[in-house]
């Protein structure tokens, strides 16, 4: 895994003001200390490996970073004690993603959604929620970047099979969720007016739905999805021991437009930090990419500030293993 990890950051060194390194993740369920797998003695993945290369990245000469999160940062159990989630949303603005989606975990309870929006520092995309006017809820619909000098365009979807319930099981009624094509192809066609270079989805309705989007919506350029927990990787046999489901990126052909779309997932659990790099002409058009994921494995360094905020957390009995 050293070798991924040097070709990581070889990459990093020769970014150019036409590049852009994109790194995602999706489904980090609250894999706080890393876990085992059925080929590794030590623990792999967590948040500490992924903060470590996250930040390293960042703090590169010259270098143009976008971080992104495709929802369910973490799972219900964790979310239930309100001093483990005050925790919880400092590790995740640790990580500080330039922007996040919904997971279908963040909002089973609308109070600890709203208490999620509050506390985090990062914005939340989602295109397809719609809320009554006298609703306070910190979620755009879309949101532009400029990263190096290029405008991208973000939007976000959820899936509507996962209705905004409260603990007593009643739905609250001043959120609705739309149909995923409905809200993302209305966003979609107010960043191609905004004159962005290129539309990125952060969509957490699993994969089927992102291939459907794909060909459906003309405009988008990429898409990170999640929900699905599968593992795509362009070797034969997966590092982590999990079972491939294709190659990374899948590559989808839009039905307007004839244009490729590329959808990339990271299966999740904090094993696998997605990695993307974009190369854009001088007129900030999108001409070439090249993509790998990171198998966070145990020889990977850790941020040792996210290793203390772990510890302490466990120490104090503030978070449960």
């Amino acid at each position: 895994m050293l070798e991924t990890f040097l070709i990581l950051f070889s990459v990093f060194e020769s970014i150019k003001s036409a590049e852009i390194l994109l790194l995602h993740t999706n489904d980090l369920r609250g894999n706080l200390e890393g876990t085992y797998s059925n080929l590794h003695a030590r623990k792999i993945g967590g948040y500490s490996r992924l903060s470590y290369i996250i930040s390293k990245a960042r703090n590169q000469p010259r270098s143009a970073v976008l971080y992104l999160d495709s929802g369910d940062v973490y799972s219900d159990p964790l979310w239930s004690d309100g001093l483990t989630r005050k925790i919880l949303i400092e590790l995740a603005n640790h990580l500080n993603p330039d922007a996040a989606s919904l997971g279908c975990h963040n909002y089973l309870n609308p109070e600890i959604m709203r208490e999620f929006l509050g506390r985090i520092k990062f914005p939340v995309v989602v295109s397809n929620l719609k809320f009554r006017p006298n609703k306070e809820i910190k979620i755009l619909p879309n949101l532009i970047l400029n990263i190096g000098g290029i405008r991208l365009g973000l939007v976000g979807y959820v899936t509507p099979k996962m209705h905004v319930l409260s603990e007593t099981g009643e739905a609250d009624d001043g959120i609705q969720i739309e149909d995923e094509i409905i809200g993302v192809s209305r966003e979609v066609q107010n960043l191609i007016a905004s004159n962005v270079s290129l539309i990125i989805a952060l969509g957490h309705s699993g994969h089927q739905t992102d291939r459907i989007i794909a060909e459906e919506i003309a405009g988008i350029d990429v898409i990170l999805g999640g929900f699905s927990h599968g593992l795509y990787w362009n070797d034969r046999e997966s590092p982590g021991d999990e079972r491939i489901r294709g190659g990374y990126p899948i590559v989808v052909k839009n039905r307007r437009t004839h244009k490729d779309v590329l959808i990339f997932h990271t299966y999740g659990f904090a094993k696998y930090l997605g990695q993307i790099r974009l190369k854009f002409d001088e007129e900030s058009k999108l001409i070439s990419y090249d993509a790998n994921p990171i198998f966070l494995g145990h020889d990977l360094p850790e941020n040792p500030e996210m290793t203390h905020k772990i510890r302490r957390g466990i120490q104090t009995n503030q978070l449960r293993r």
